[in-house]
């Protein structure tokens, strides 16, 4: 009977129905949901996972790009730019001259227009960059040529000074020492008893850098040069001076004498005395020139001297004597 009642026992078990009620149904549903929204929320994650990954590498990329771009650009000099003054005015593309080279190509270029040497006002130096080709000029004697249009410099001039004062100008000193010469040529005026001609003053042709302005042409200087200013002297009276006389020689006229002399009236201006002083105005060339010539009169040779158109001295040079026949 235990036989027995153990087989209805385990027949009994298999033999029973399995069903699944509401309930059980409902909470399979549920689970099921909750896995599948574990399924698709894991895979969201591994999406956005890699998404920002990817990101993140592009991002690196773009910035390693970006550096890599800036450091070849620091690096890398396509050309020169050519600074005035702190300013950028030009590019050449030559990368190789130096600024000192530059300069002497800029000075020789000058000194080619003025015939002089030059000293450029502006500062002017290259610096390699990295530029739109666009803006780089290939050729270098052009940017040279705009820049001596632009630049201000001095130039190297021929100065005229007269007892150590400045009076002219001239553009070499080959100019200045041919306007002296023929401002003496004009003293002996093709005279045949001239003997010599030479300047009272201390003439000298020095140089030194001036503005281009500052240069004058030949007729300037030499008008400048052969001008008189009135100079006030004091004349002692000799032996057959004249009130008139002296007046004539001082180039000035009776009234302007006696306005210089107060002290001396119409009525006592025909009474000079010897050794007597007088107040007269002479004109002063700027450059003094003393002539010497050789007079004759009759038997007499004399060397006489005189100095912007006066007579300074006489010395007789030869007397010959006629006899009687």
């Amino acid at each position: 009977m235990a036989k027995g009642t153990g087989r209805r026992s385990s027949a009994s078990n298999d033999d029973q129905p399995k069903f699944t009620t509401p309930r059980m149904l409902s909470s399979k549903r549920s689970e099921s949901k909750i896995r599948l929204r574990r399924m698709r929320y894991g895979s969201k994650r591994r999406r956005e996972f890699n998404s920002g990954k990817f990101t993140a590498f592009i991002l690196a990329l773009t910035v390693v790009l970006l550096f890599s771009l800036m450091l070849w650009l620091l690096l890398h000099k396509n050309a020169q730019a050519v600074i005035v003054n702190s300013e950028q005015v030009a590019y050449i593309k030559d990368i190789n001259t130096t600024t000192e080279e530059f300069n002497s190509l800029l000075t020789a270029k000058l000194k080619e227009r003025t015939g002089n040497n030059v000293l450029i006002n502006e500062t002017v130096s290259l610096d390699p960059v990295h530029v739109s080709r666009k803006k780089v000029d290939s050729n270098t004697e052009n940017v040279i040529t705009n820049l001596c249009n632009t630049l201000t410099y001095k130039q190297e001039a021929a100065i005229i000074t007269v007892n150590g004062e400045e009076k002219a100008v001239l553009a070499t000193k080959q100019e200045a020492e041919s306007l002296l010469d023929q401002i003496l040529e004009l003293y002996k005026n093709g005279q045949s008893d001239v003997v010599d001609v030479s300047f009272a003053d201390k003439v000298e042709v020095g140089s030194r850098f001036v503005d281009a302005e500052e240069v004058m042409t030949t007729v300037k200087a030499s008008d400048v040069l052969r001008a008189s200013t009135k100079q006030a002297q004091v004349y002692t009276v000799k032996s057959g001076d004249s009130f008139s006389g002296i007046a004539a020689n001082a180039d000035m006229s009776a009234d302007e004498l006696l306005a210089a002399n107060p002290t001396i009236t119409r009525e006592t201006m025909g009474r000079l005395q010897i050794g007597q002083e007088i107040n007269i105005t002479v004109s002063v060339p700027v450059l003094s020139v003393r002539v010497v010539k050789e007079e004759k009169d009759k038997n007499t040779v004399s060397r006489v001297t005189y100095l912007n158109g006066r007579e300074e001295s006489r010395e007789t040079v030869s007397e010959s004597t006629s006899s009687a026949g």
